[in-house]
């Protein structure tokens, strides 16, 4: 683990970038997000006319005001929900290259969940558990546009902001190479 400037821990070995969006995160300096190409492509499969991907609640729904984080990987979408900051973890590039591959998706969520829940024992299926969280964070499936969605009690915030930092930046490249060697076996 490295250090931020102020003293915080960040993986160690992320490119400067990842460090400077980190850094972000854990301060809170959000910012307006686009609806990204793979979003747009994806929605693009599911209408047969192409006018209608705008039409349709999801993406249009979560990007109206969306403030979030980028990364190279994509973003952490941000919306606070009564008691809840909810993280939607848009991993672009990797759907990108699902659906370069003719996958969906769906099948890159399931792909980066099941990954999730092999690394961490703070996942859950259980929609229902997400309802009673006080003072945590569950990982948990995800909205309509990213792999993976944080929740967090408004209590549990900071420490789920550096729970972020601090143990999921460093597995997500793993995470992410993984899913990608798996949809390059069905290629």
């Amino acid at each position: 683990m490295g250090e931020l400037n102020d003293g915080r821990r960040v993986a160690v070995g992320l490119p400067r970038i990842d460090q400077l969006s980190c850094q972000r995160f854990l301060q809170q300096c959000s910012r307006a997000l686009a609806i990204p190409d793979a979003i747009l492509t994806e929605y693009t499969f599911r209408s047969p006319i192409m006018h209608n991907v705008h039409l349709q609640q999801p993406p249009l729904a979560q990007y109206e005001c969306a403030i979030g984080y980028e990364f190279p990987w994509g973003h952490i979408l941000e919306r606070r929900v009564n008691q809840y900051v909810v993280w939607d973890f848009c991993l672009s590039q990797l759907l990108m290259h699902y659906l370069r591959a003719g996958k969906r998706l769906e099948d890159c969520q399931k792909q980066v969940f099941s990954a999730l829940e092999r690394t961490f024992d703070c996942t859950t299926r259980d929609l229902f558990a997400l309802v009673g969280l006080s003072k945590a964070w569950q990982l948990c499936p995800s909205s309509s546009v990213g792999m993976f969605s944080q929740v967090a009690h408004f209590t549990a915030e900071q420490a789920a902001r550096e729970w972020v930092v601090s143990e999921l930046m460093a597995a997500l490249p793993d995470i992410i190479a993984s899913a990608q060697r798996i949809v390059a076996k069905t290629e």
